[in-house]
């Protein structure tokens, strides 16, 4: 699908295991991006790396769900309308094995690398994830330090899918439509 004229949001791979889990503590803070893109107000961007990274939802197996089940509950997030699906061209692969560069502020793993430049060669405005929230993951620590004016938001879901003045003129547009159809 194309969503070109939407906002758009990235998910990295953690995201969108917790998305699929709807994981307590962390689903609260991404179902607005969602809900967002349910209602075709936004879309939300993954890499085909994505599909080779998350093969495994391990809550759900824990519940007993298959791994063919996991499966198919996974791909059905890559088949969704509000879903654009970015593949590893070789100029993504390129800006991703500079980004690994050991000389490089952060020490990014081969998916993390591709999923942040994908999202830079696409100028996305805001990558969703939890790498580098106390662990081991190097992305957060990105934040406002790679991309083009403005810099790439790097952050973990905030609850808030889109920028204020969106958000303000989408409020108006409401109460205009709200108004006529009492008129």
């Amino acid at each position: 699908m194309n969503n070109s004229t939407l906002p758009l949001v990235m998910f990295d791979s953690c995201v969108l295991i917790d998305a699929i889990q709807k994981k307590q503590g962390h689903y609260p803070q991404i179902e607005p991006y969602v809900l967002e893109a349910e209602e075709g107000r936004m879309a939300i961007v993954l890499s085909t790396v994505t599909l080779a990274e998350v093969c495994y939802l391990k809550e759900r197996h824990k519940a007993g769900v298959s791994l063919e089940e996991q499966i198919r509950q996974i791909e059905d997030w890559f088949d969704r309308q509000y879903v654009d699906v970015v593949g590893v061209s070789r100029a993504i692969a390129r800006k991703a094995a500079r980004l690994r560069d050991p000389s490089a502020r952060a020490k990014l793993t081969t998916p993390d690398a591709i999923i942040l430049a994908t999202a830079l060669s696409k100028q996305i405005p805001k990558l969703l994830t939890y790498d580098g929230a106390g662990k081991n993951g190097y992305l957060l620590k990105l934040n406002g330090q790679v991309g083009g004016s403005p810099p790439l938001r790097v952050i973990e879901p905030d609850g808030r899918p889109l920028p204020a003045p969106l958000l303000e003129q989408r409020d108006e547009q409401e109460l205009e439509e709200e108004a006529r159809n009492e008129a």
